[in-house]
C-alpha cells in the first residue's frame, strides 16, 4: 500500500513539471518564429527605406556647418535607402569639406546615417613649389588655394577664410615643397629646429625646392641655403660657427652653406629715410 501512495505522487509531481517544461519550450518556439518574420519583414522593406536624416557629430572648430549642410542635403536628394546607401561615397564626400581630416560613416536604423568628422590640426601654412623656389610672401599657393599643413604632414585646403582672431596663423610657419612632400618638410623642420636650440634660433620657413635643395629663414631674418646634400652636417657648421662669427648673428643676413667647408656670409643694409 505504501508503495502504491510513492507511485502515485511521483506520477503528480512529474506531470506538471512536463507540462511546465513544454509551455516554456512551445513559447521559446514562438519567440523564435516571431523574430524570424520580423527579420524577414525588415530585410524585405528595410532596404527601400530612404535616408532620412544625417547627423554630425565631432568638435567643430574651422568646418564650416554651411558646407556639412550641403552635403547632408545632397545625400538627401537621392533617396538613397539606408542598407544600399554607399558609405564610402558619403565618405569621400564629407572629405572634400574643407578642413575635415577623416569621416566616420556609421548607419543608425532605421534611417539616420551619423558621420564622426576628424578635423585637421594645422602646423603651418604651405605653399606649392613648381619651380627652384616658392612664392612665400603670398597667401596663396600656385593653385589659387589656401593651403595648410597639419601635425601628420598632410597638406590640406583650409577654405577661403580661416576663422581666427587670435593672429595665431600669422605666428605659424611657412613650409614649401613639392606636391607629396608634406611629411619630408615637417621631418626636416623638426630635425632642424633641434639643431637650433643650441644658439637660441628657430626656424620661421623652410623651402624644399624640387631639385630637392633646403632653404631656411630664421626668426630673426637670416636665410641659410643648406643646399641638396649633408643638410644637417652643413646646418652644424653654422652652428659651430655662430658665436664666434658676428657677422653670423646679424639681422637679415643671407649665409651660403653650400660648401666643402666653409660658409659665405652676405650681410643685407636697410637704408635709413631721411
Amino acid at each position: 500500500m505504501a508503495k502504491d501512495q510513492r507511485s502515485q505522487s511521483s506520477t503528480d509531481v512529474a506531470v506538471p513539471f512536463f507540462r511546465q517544461r513544454m509551455v516554456v519550450l512551445t513559447g521559446a518556439f514562438l519567440a523564435m518564429l516571431t523574430a524570424a518574420g520580423l527579420a524577414w519583414m525588415m530585410w524585405k522593406w528595410l532596404p527601400e527605406w530612404p535616408v532620412r536624416e544625417v547627423k554630425f557629430k565631432g568638435e567643430f572648430k574651422q568646418v564650416n556647418a554651411d558646407d556639412l549642410a550641403k552635403v547632408a542635403n545632397a545625400i538627401a536628394k537621392t533617396r538613397r535607402s539606408m542598407l544600399r546607401a554607399d558609405l564610402d561615397e558619403v565618405q569621400t564626400a564629407v572629405k572634400q569639406v574643407a578642413w575635415v581630416r577623416n569621416a566616420d560613416v556609421r548607419r543608425q536604423l532605421p534611417a539616420t546615417l551619423e558621420i564622426v568628422i576628424e578635423e585637421h590640426t594645422p602646423y603651418g601654412h604651405w605653399r606649392d613649389v613648381a619651380g627652384t623656389n616658392a612664392d612665400v610672401e603670398n597667401s596663396l599657393s600656385p593653385s589659387g588655394q589656401t593651403l595648410m599643413v597639419n601635425n601628420f604632414g598632410e597638406v590640406f585646403n583650409a577654405g577661403a577664410a580661416i576663422k581666427a582672431a587670435d593672429g595665431k596663423w600669422l605666428e605659424m610657419p611657412v613650409f614649401a615643397g613639392p606636391p607629396g612632400t608634406g611629411r619630408q618638410v615637417l621631418a626636416g623642420f623638426d630635425q632642424f629646429r633641434k639643431q637650433l636650440l643650441t644658439v637660441g634660433r628657430a626656424p620661421r620657413e623652410l623651402r624644399l625646392s624640387s631639385r630637392r635643395a633646403w632653404w631656411m629663414k630664421l626668426d630673426n631674418g637670416t636665410t641659410l641655403e643648406l643646399g641638396r646634400s649633408d643638410a644637417n652636417a652643413r646646418l652644424a657648421r653654422y652652428i659651430s660657427a655662430y658665436k664666434q662669427l658676428a657677422a653670423l648673428q646679424a639681422t637679415n643676413a643671407h649665409i651660403d652653406l653650400r660648401y666643402q667647408s666653409g660658409l659665405a656670409v652676405r650681410t643685407v643694409m636697410t637704408s635709413k629715410s631721411k
